[in-house]
């Protein structure tokens, strides 16, 4: 089970998800980020603090919502991955510098 809960910020809007993303829940964090993109907010921040299964769904997901909102001049950032979440997210290559970071959220 997944839960999402979403916190506008000044610049960016944070996704602080809790539980297991994976096949099934991927498709609910999907339509919580296009209700986001479809009214403007596209520098997304995904806080990974509170999960505890991370799957191959969520890291192609994570690849293409950053490409999608690169093209509308946004931004991913997730972070704060953390045990198995890390694990895999390692596993996959993907570029720390440009979508998993432990960075500060954009300015």
């Amino acid at each position: 089970m997944l839960e999402i809960r979403c916190r506008y910020e000044t610049t960016y809007t944070v996704l602080e998800l809790e539980g297991e993303v994976c096949l099934l829940s991927v498709p609910v964090l999907r339509d919580c980020v296009d209700s986001l993109v479809d009214i403007g907010q596209v520098r997304l921040v995904i806080d990974l603090a509170e999960v505890t299964l991370l799957t191959a769904a969520a890291v192609n997901l994570f690849v293409s919502v950053a490409a999608r909102l690169e093209a509308l001049g946004g931004s991913l950032l997730v972070r704060r991955a953390s045990g198995l979440p890390a694990t895999v997210l390692e596993l996959t290559g993907l570029d720390p510098r440009s979508v998993v970071t432990s960075a500060p959220p954009p300015a």
